[in-house]
């Protein structure tokens, strides 16, 4: 393997620092003080323990080996740093520690927020997976809360990512600007929230959004396609991730 120097004209390595800082909850990726300066900025390299990490590009450090995370050069977290391996170009994947807070809207815009009803995700290892609470968009926005109140905020609601009263936390957000009309939504209008869904796919312990799809479970005749979101929403609240 050798580095390619692609868009940085120095891609200059710091010092690979020896102290490591905390692990992302529920995803083996750290910070694990590999870091690069990229036209003045720097860039923390992404990194998994080696038992975790199928990376050909180990670095060993304060007494660990471990892998440094490699993505496709078109990832959305890849960096400017190549490598070139037998499987060819890659990129070093920049960490992406997660934390942030979730704000949920009482009232969303009826036919524009849709929720998400089933979730896929993508897997360390490759696989996908879809997240299916027989469409209940209700019992998947309750998991989420759990899983950051117990497993990456200690039981508090205002740890690495703050959280409303699991009162409120009734769904999760899939799309702005959709569409719809007469009881029907138009299931692929509008943008994704990749916020929401990338931040959900990571809490459930995966690696990264894959797809989702919006339609709940039928809850009166009114739906024959079923629903993406509450008929009367004055008293129902649309929940979202963002990020810092």
């Amino acid at each position: 393997m050798k580095f390619l120097k692609s868009c940085m004209p120095a891609c200059v390595l710091c010092a690979v620092c020896v102290a490591l800082l905390a692990v992302t909850a529920l995803s083996g990726e750290q910070d694990i003080g590999l870091h690069f300066q990229d036209d003045g900025e720097t860039v923390i390299v992404s990194g998994k323990p080696v038992a975790e990490s199928d990376s050909p590009l180990r670095v060993h450090i304060g007494g660990q080996t471990y892998g440094i995370e490699l993505v496709e050069v078109d990832h959305p977290l890849a960096s400017d740093m190549r490598i070139q391996t037998a499987d060819g170009t890659r990129a070093l994947k920049i960490y992406s520690p997660l934390s942030g807070r979730f704000v949920c809207r009482r009232d969303p815009p009826k036919y524009s927020w849709t929720w998400i009803a089933t979730l896929t995700c993508r897997a360390a290892d490759g696989s996908t997976h879809t997240i299916n609470y027989g469409k209940n968009s209700h019992r998947l926005a309750r998991e989420v809360w759990d899983r950051v109140f117990h497993d990456i905020n200690g039981r508090s609601r205002n740890g690495p990512i703050q959280l409303p009263r699991r009162g409120h936390f009734e769904a999760l957000r899939r799309t702005t600007g959709g569409s719809g009309g007469g009881f029907r939504w138009t299931a692929n209008s509008g943008n994704p929230d990749l916020d929401t869904l990338n931040a959900s796919c990571k809490i459930l312990g995966y690696e990264e959004y894959v797809s989702a799809t919006c339609h709940n479970r039928e809850r009166s005749g009114r739906y024959p396609g079923g629903k993406c979101n509450f008929h009367s929403p004055g008293d129902n609240r649309n929940c979202y991730f963002i990020p810092e």
